[in-house]
């Protein structure tokens, strides 16, 4: 919609393995009436300066259906002034290959909901994977710095909110790995860096955690107990899967 005075900010919140994002439009009747500068009076010079007149401008059609739009997922680390004051207007459309999430271009959001009620739209971003993998709790929460990868000489349990990182279960801790991104692909690549002088034998699962004190805390683990030697540190990928159905 243009009429960006009944959009409430965007809020984001971590969901298990998700990340929901949820931005809300305010009902009709709060966003009915509000301030049209274009409409503004200066004839009558008596009345009060901080008074404008009201006009009703209506951002949904006669039936509370809300206007096409899209979505589109990036990051930018510098705003200037103007870009920042407009917002919640999309001041900036980058293409598909800079964005983290989208909407096709050949598609557009519709609503058929009546607007006489407050509405919130809900995009959620899912990580999914193979049954090797196990996820904790707030996987997408804020983090202390970058995840640290150890890997244990034992399985990590899918109903179970404790990996049991400790020093009898520790093979190799801090293990080194890189970060890599194909913006063509909108592929990010995880490659390990294999620690010298480890029975590999031994190792069974590799787990990311966060250091808290003396405590770690377990985001997203992988047991690696049924695969060979070879292929237990290969590299991992992450890229987007969208589904049309």
């Amino acid at each position: 919609s243009n009429h960006v005075d009944c959009i409430v900010p965007l809020l984001h919140f971590p969901l298990r393995n998700g990340l929901v994002f949820e931005w809300d439009m305010d009902d009709n009747f709060k966003v009915g009436d509000f301030v049209d500068l274009t409409t503004v009076s200066k004839a009558n010079t008596n009345v009060d300066a901080s008074y404008y007149g009201m006009r009703a401008l209506r951002y949904c059609d006669i039936y509370g259906r809300a206007d096409l739009f899209k979505f589109k997922l990036f990051y930018q680390q510098e705003w200037n002034f103007e870009e920042s004051q407009s917002l919640p207007k999309a001041v900036i459309d980058p293409d598909e290959i800079e964005c983290f999430a989208y909407v096709p271009s050949s598609k557009l959001i519709a609503l058929d909901k009546d607007n006489r009620e407050e509405i919130s739209f809900n995009f959620q971003i899912a990580l999914l994977y193979r049954g090797d993998f196990v996820t904790f709790s707030n996987l997408f929460g804020e983090k202390n710095g970058k995840l640290i990868c150890c890997l244990l000489n034992r399985e990590v349990g899918k109903f179970s909110e404790i990996a049991g990182i400790d020093n009898e279960t520790l093979v190799a801790d801090n293990v080194s790995y890189t970060i890599s991104e194909n913006n063509i692909k909108n592929i990010f690549e995880i490659n390990f860096i294999q620690p010298n002088n480890i029975d590999m034998n031994k190792v069974k699962s590799i787990v990311f955690y966060d250091a808290d004190g003396d405590d770690k805390i377990a985001y997203i683990a992988k047991n690696v107990a049924n695969i060979s030697n070879e292929e237990k540190l290969q590299s991992l990928g992450i890229y987007p899967v969208y589904n049309d159905n």
